[in-house]
Parts: structure tokens; C-alpha cells; sequence
């Protein structure tokens, strides 16, 4: 069952993800992920690398001030705005950035814009790989700091998958609930879990949303390719109470398969637009991720005549 289309008018935010492709192409071009090799370090040494995040920092700035010019108030943050922030050997406090991180934050909260991120996909918290859950503490430990040393609010969430099957789902799951457990709050506060296409559906990771509390994000075209078996109105209903009853405003995201994709593989791949949204109700924030990023939402916004400059 796809998504049905809107009606005129739009009930909720539209956003996309970390880069903005006609700012990237300014010159000089603004984004958010300037980063280095671990040989800079040695050559150049650890401030080179915070000069960098200070860097992504003011052009993230930037960034909001223009979506906040072009209609766009929902904004998914890059996950490399500090290079190394989370490295085991490498790595750094952001404290040393508490100024500007406090400066954007304010911006963003005095346009009203969302920020959130998705940490990568090497993020597990069911590996049975202990390296691997070590690593993925530090990193949602740096995001959380980011956000908040930010000062944002609730609403500024972080989102990872349930990640690898590892031959049990059921041991997968409980590892997962066991390390979101022993986590800090600042941390658990802020982490929310996306169903994904291939290892976990909306409805195995439910019960674990509902259980610990953890709002979770519906992906529609995750859902189409890896739907389970419960009614698609059931499934929305159990989403949105999992944001309802933490106070936190509901976010989904959309995508769509390029035109012609056949295989497996190819339906995954996210096409450069949407040519639809979905009915998503009331108080919902929803992420087009599409490969021409700001210029997929342009599109949704002429669409359906939605006023922008």
C-alpha cells in the first residue's frame, strides 16, 4: 500500500539531509563536513582538525540562515561536523566550541528550525563485538553533546537503526536493550530507532520502542521494501504514540526508488526526487531524503503551491 497524496496545503515541515547542493556549489562553497586523514593529525596536530569543526559549525550557520530564507525549517545536521569527536584514540571534547555551539543553537531555536541527526551506519548497539558498541557509545556520547551544548530542545533527536541480525534477532534485540540501558541519559534521552529495509520492520522493533520508551522513526520506503505483516493503520498508530507519550514532535522520513530500479538492490537506492508525500497526519516533521536534497523539497513545494523565495 503506497502513500496517499496531500491534499493542498501542508500540515507539517518538510527537511532534508546535511548537505545543501546549491550552497555546496557557491563559491566558496558552504557545508558542513570538512574533515581530514589521521596522517594530518600527526602532521598537523589535533587543533587543525577543531579548526575544521569550527568551520562546519559557521557554515551550518549559514546554512540555517538560508533555509530559514527559503522556507525550510527542518534540517537533518552532519554527522561529520567534528572530525574525529568520537575517535578511541583521537578524539575530543566539544567544549571548546561551547560558544559558537551555543550561538547556532540560539539561532535555530529563534527561527524555530529542528535539527537533528543520524549517526552512520556502523553505529550497533547489538554487536556481539564489544569494539563495536564501544565505538558506537563515543559516537551517540559526541552527538548528544553537540545537541547539547546547542541547548536544543527535546525535539532534537538522533537516530540510529537496530543494525545486524548476527543469526539471532532475539539476542540482537536484547544486547540492544541491555546497552540502551546502561547508557547516560543525556544519551538515551535524545537516541531514537528508524525501521530499516532489509534486517528489521516496523513491527519487530516496536515492541522494543514501546518496552524502553524510544520514539521510533517511521521510514516509508523502508516499509515498502521490508513491510511485515501487521495493518498499515495499526503500525502508525503504535509510531505515533511512542513520540506522544515522550513529549517529543513525531518525524518520519521518505524516499523513493529511481524510476526503472528492478532489483533488490537497485529499489534501496534513493532516487534524486519524490514525486509524492504521504498522508503523515498532525504534528509530524518529515525528512525527504532524495539525492537532490534541498531542491527535492523545492519540488514538493511547487507541488502542492507552497509559497518560498
Amino acid at each position: 500500500m503506497g502513500p496517499a497524496p496531500l491534499p493542498s496545503g501542508f500540515p507539517y515541515r518538510l527537511g532534508y539531509a546535511c548537505l545543501n547542493s546549491q550552497l555546496r556549489n557557491a563559491k566558496p562553497p558552504v557545508f558542513c563536513s570538512r574533515t581530514a586523514r589521521i596522517a594530518t593529525i600527526a602532521t598537523k596536530g589535533l587543533e587543525y582538525v577543531k579548526a575544521l569543526g569550527r568551520q562546519n559549525l559557521a557554515d551550518l550557520e549559514q546554512l540555517i540562515t538560508w533555509n530559514e530564507e527559503h522556507g525550510i525549517r527542518f534540517l537533518r545536521m552532519s554527522s561529520d561536523m567534528f572530525p574525529f569527536a568520537s575517535h578511541d584514540v583521537y578524539g575530543y571534547d566539544l567544549t571548546y566550541c561551547t560558544s559558537e555551539l551555543q550561538r547556532v543553537g540560539a539561532l535555530a531555536k529563534e527561527l524555530d528550525h529542528r535539527l537533528t541527526a543520524h549517526p552512520g551506519q556502523t553505529n550497533n548497539l547489538g554487536s556481539p563485538t564489544r569494539k563495536v558498541v564501544e565505538a558506537t557509545k563515543r559516537d551517540l556520547a559526541y552527538h548528544a553533546q553537540m545537541m547539547d551544548l546547542m541547548e536544543l530542545d527535546h525535539d532534537s533527536v538522533m537516530i540510529i537503526h537496530m543494525g545486524g541480525v548476527y543469526t539471532n534477532k532475539a539476542e540482537t534485540i536484547a544486547r540492544f536493550e541491555a546497552e540502551f540501558l546502561s547508557m547516560p541519559r543525556n544519551v538515551r534521552h535524545r537516541l531514537v530507532v528508524e525501521n530499516d529495509e532489509v534486517c528489521y520492520n516496523t513491527e519487530e522493533i516496536l515492541p522494543t520502542c514501546e518496552r524502553l520508551g524510544i520514539p521510533l522513526v517511521f521510514d516509508w520506503h523502508h516499509h515498502a521494501l521490508n513491510p511485515g505483516a501487521l495493518p498499515l493503520d495499526e503500525i502508525l498508530h503504535r509510531v505515533k504514540a511512542t513520540w506522544t507519550n515522550r513529549g517529543i514532535r513525531q518525524k518520519m522520513h521518505y524516499s523513493e526508488s529511481r524510476p526503472g530500479a528492478a532489483s533488490v538492490a537497485e529499489r534501496r537506492a534513493h532516487s534524486d526526487f519524490v514525486t509524492n508525500v504521504p498522508m503523515c497526519g498532525d504534528e509530524v516533521d518529515l525528512m525527504i531524503e532524495a539525492k537532490a536534497k534541498e531542491q527535492a523539497v523545492f519540488r514538493i513545494f511547487d507541488k502542492y503551491s507552497i509559497p518560498y523565495s
